[in-house]
Parts: C-alpha cells; structure tokens; sequence
C-alpha cells in the first residue's frame, strides 16, 4: 500500500471491549513474515520494560514473552530484548539489530506523554537501513501524530495481555487481522504489588551454561556475537 489517508482523527484500537489485531499498513510487503524470512533466519522483538496489565495472573513475568514464543513455533531464532525509557536505544540494541534479518518494535504509548517510545522507534528504524521493520502499537493511534512518522510496516492491538499477544502473532504469521470474542466477565482481581522495575544489566560474563536458553524468553541486552 503506497499511500495512507485517514479519514478520522484516531485511529481507537478501544471501539469495542473485544480484543483485536489488525494489519494498519505494510508498505513492505512482509507480513506475513514467510514472505521475507526463511525459518532460520533472526526476528529481533524489541520490547519496553512496564507494568504487566491487570488480566495477567502471573506479576513478575514479562507481558511481551508470549508473543515472542508464539513467534518461535514457526521462526526458532526470537531474540528478545527489551529496552526502557531512561536507557533507550543503545549501542547493544544497535548490534543486536544489525545481527537481524526482521526488527519487530512494540510501544504502549503513542501520545505526547509517551513521545519517547515513538523517538526511540524513530531510531531503530533508521539503524535498520534495509531490514524490515514492524511496529506494533499496543495503544490508540492519532492521527496527526501517526503522519509525522515514517513507519513502514505497521499493526495495532487493543493492548498487552496475553490474548492481545497471541492475536498479533497470528497477524505476523498468517496475514489477517484478527478479533476474539469476549467471555464473561472475570471477577475483579486484587490490585496487583507494584514491581520494581530497574533497566536490564549486562551479566558478568561466566562459564556457558550446560544448555541453551529459550530464545523467545526475553534476554538482557548484551553484545551478539561477531
């Protein structure tokens, strides 16, 4: 799709309570990601560090983690790597980028409050140079602002719960938006304890371990290989 009009001033992933995935645009003809990898090829998954929504039952795990896993059933090779506010985009995200053949970017914000998700995926798509990049929007985009970006390729969700996660993975591999059906209501959960949440650290480097670890589980940024 060459050229992108809307026609309403927010484009709302909140029109109905159902959660939803949907394709917006995909000026590189990459979605579904067969079209542009092989299945050994890298999908980098670039995810900001944040509070798990209320629906996740499980506190200290990281939200984005099922989209990663999903991805892996079909494209093994998910690195997973998470990035925050106050480091942003850093010379070991850049390596890990020029190590990918596809860049997925998530942000959860895409209005003046969280402006620096969007200056942060400005970066990674000019460190991408010809490899495709993917942003998906787990938020309500403006129309003013979404124009003011030169995103190729990109998907909006209802949010980051699990079901949001495995409904983006399915637009990544097959191609279609896609929408589920609400249940009954759950019953209110108890407000969950705040996690600490601290930019990740670069482990001291050690003896490899006896096996190797999932790599669709989110890793600290650390240099990949020469």
């Amino acid at each position: 799709m060459s050229d992108i009009t809307l026609s309403t001033r927010q484009i709302s992933s909140r029109a109905s309570s159902t959660p939803s995935a949907k394709l917006l645009w995909d000026r590189q003809n990459c979605v579904p990601l067969d079209r542009c990898l092989s299945k050994d090829d890298i999908i980098l998954l670039l995810t900001p560090l944040v509070f798990p929504p209320e629906s996740q039952v499980d506190k200290t795990s990281d939200p984005f983690e099922p989209l990663g896993r999903s991805l892996s059933t079909r494209h093994p090779a998910v690195r997973h790597v998470p990035y925050t506010k106050q480091d942003g985009i850093t010379g070991v995200h850049i390596a890990f980028i020029k190590k990918a053949d596809v860049v997925i970017f998530v942000l959860t914000g895409y209005s003046d409050d969280d402006k620096t998700q969007t200056e942060l995926a400005d970066l990674v798509n000019e460190a991408c140079d010809s490899r495709p990049l993917i942003v998906v929007a787990c938020c309500d985009l403006d129309e003013q602002e979404i124009q003011q970006h030169d995103f190729p390729t990109i998907i909006q969700t209802t949010g980051f719960s699990a079901i949001d996660m495995r409904l983006v993975s399915s637009v990544l591999l097959n191609g279609e938006s896609e929408s589920e059906a609400s249940g009954p209501a759950p019953a209110p959960a108890p407000a969950p304890t705040p996690m600490a949440i601290s930019p990740p650290t670069t482990p001291t480097p050690g003896p490899a371990p006896a096996s190797a670890p999932d790599p669709s589980t989110p890793q600290a940024p650390k240099p990949p290989p020469h």
